[in-house]
């Protein structure tokens, strides 16, 4: 009796050293933390303990409240691909031993199915390449989570399997190809650690990637809020699962007494309509249901940038409200993460026989004209006609870290320059367009296809088109005046692609009337 009291006394001692501090998943083994900004660290204690913190002879303190929450913040850090220890402790004892840290560059991966899209579902080739290329990653992680994790209000933490992982040649295949390639091509290119946090799900509506109270006053957004309201008016999960059971018991019963009589039990029809947490209404469009499980639980950690993949949801509800949603996004997703100017980059819709994509198309490039430090890739002359998922991931995510590298790195040899129109000028029977390709040079397909032409209240194709300089000038019929000229105005628009700068990057789609 007393070896076991002795044995227990001994125990309790042990786990006595480490003190009660919580933080969320993402502070978790094999994380990276931002390098160059001071790096944000929060969680809970105990009321009014003192909070020290240790990271690479960096050291901080702070008191946590009344309520038990602090937050802290690390000086500064160098870029380092050595693991290191990040420690926590309250009131002078050991509460954390957080290992393999690394400090680098840390991106936020968001959207729907095309940045949630897996490697192991491109083509064999790129599989391989790709496993190929991993053996030769020093070091990049994914913060991955659950993809389909969801929850009716904001979570503190993620969910339990969320972890930081290391990428190699044996699980690489299950991670977001796009950020995979981005993060894969950005470490060696930097010469830096890579962290990704990957929080995409296919079929996703903007509105589920925000906090309830932003989609109140913003068009579109307060609408599907008011109908998922209205839907769920009076829903009670409990009560509407207990029916539920009773309707599962019943059918159970009746499967056994007609086994008894020796009778098909297949023929017996199985109940439907299993109540969900979240209510009535399809998952991927339930308003703030992502937000809630995937975003507050990481919004804050210091991070370069956002990545965002996503619109092909969107372009089917309210597309009259599209820029006015995705302007909100980008400034909700900056005000979580306490940066009113931290960098989006986003991908707008590539070609798709989908003509109702065009509107959502000059959104987009609308959104990143208006907002500072939002940038797009071009992808108009990318996409496969009759599928919403390109298998070709490698060029768009190519194009994202060239426009990363220049924009956020200051990499001046990037190539990030699509050509723009700079002005169009009327004359007569012709329409000259003119174009910037900044730091490139102009490459024009031998047939200037793509383009056409506004006479007398109709768009028609242009009777000739010719190259000249960094123009296209454009001609209608003899007397026929041009009030107007647009370009890869379709849905499927890939073939049709013309204007390119010399590094091969494609001119946007555009329209534009004569004032």
């Amino acid at each position: 009796m007393k070896k076991k009291a002795v044995i227990l006394t001994l125990a309790f001692a042990a786990g006595a050293v480490l003190a009660d501090v919580w933080m969320p998943k993402i502070f978790s083994d094999n994380m990276v933390l931002q390098s160059g900004e001071k790096v944000r660290l929060w969680g809970r204690a105990d009321a009014n303990s003192k909070i020290e913190i240790e990271f690479a002879g960096v050291k901080t303190a702070v008191n946590a409240d009344k309520d038990g929450k602090w937050t802290a913040y690390l000086k500064p850090l160098e870029k380092s691909f050595e693991n290191r220890v990040l420690t926590v402790c309250e009131n002078g004892k050991l509460a954390k031993s957080i290992k393999n840290v690394l400090v680098g560059e840390v991106w936020i991966a968001g959207g729907q199915s095309n940045m949630h899209w897996e490697l192991q579902k491109c083509n064999e080739d790129a599989i391989s390449d790709a496993v190929e290329s991993a053996k030769s990653i020093r070091a990049v992680r994914f913060l991955r989570m659950p993809a389909n994790a969801v929850n009716v209000n904001p979570q503190e933490d993620l969910p339990k399997n969320a972890k930081w992982v290391e990428i190699k040649p044996d699980n690489c295949k299950y991670v977001s190809a796009i950020a995979f390639y981005f993060a894969r091509n950005l470490e060696k290119d930097l010469d830096t650690p890579v962290g990704i946090l990957e929080t995409p799900f296919s079929g996703s509506f903007m509105s589920v990637w925000l906090a309830k109270e932003d989609l109140k006053n913003v068009g579109g957004f307060k609408d599907q809020l008011a109908k998922y309201e209205a839907e769920n008016k009076g829903f009670d999960y409990q009560k509407s699962m207990d029916a539920y059971n009773v309707k599962v018991a019943k059918y159970k019963a009746e499967v056994e007494e007609a086994k008894a009589r020796g009778e098909d039990a297949g023929k017996i029809k199985k109940p439907t309509g299993k109540p969900e947490t979240w209510g009535r209404g399809r998952f991927t469009a339930i308003p703030s249901i992502f937000y809630n499980a995937k975003i507050a639980p990481i919004a804050g950690y210091t991070s370069k940038g956002f990545l965002w993949y996503q619109g092909e949801s969107d372009a089917t509800i309210h597309v009259e409200h599209y820029a006015e949603k995705f302007e909100q996004l980008i400034n909700c997703w900056r005000k979580y993460w306490k940066n009113e100017n931290m960098p989006f980059y986003f991908f707008q819709l590539p070609s798709m026989d989908r003509d109702f994509w065009i509107g959502p198309r000059q959104a987009q490039e609308d959104v990143a004209k208006k907002l500072k430090n939002v940038h797009m890739v071009v992808g108009i002359d990318l996409g496969e006609e009759k599928d919403v998922h390109p298998k070709d991931k490698l060029t768009p995510a190519v194009r994202l870290e060239n426009l990363v590298k220049r924009f956020s790195y200051g990499d001046k040899k990037a190539n990030a320059y699509y050509p723009k129109v700079s002005k169009i000028k009327y004359s007569d029977n012709s329409a000259k367009a003119f174009f910037n390709f900044e730091k490139s040079k102009p490459n024009f397909k031998s047939e200037l296809s793509g383009f056409e032409i506004l006479v007398g209240e109709k768009w028609i194709s242009p009777e000739c088109a010719k190259a000249s300089g960094n123009a296209v000038e454009l001609f209608a019929k003899k007397g026929e005046t041009i009030e107007g000229v647009r370009y890869l105005h379709k849905g499927w628009a890939r073939p049709l692609a013309s204007v390119f700068n010399a590094d091969g990057l494609p001119l946007a789609p555009f329209c534009a009337v004569k004032k």
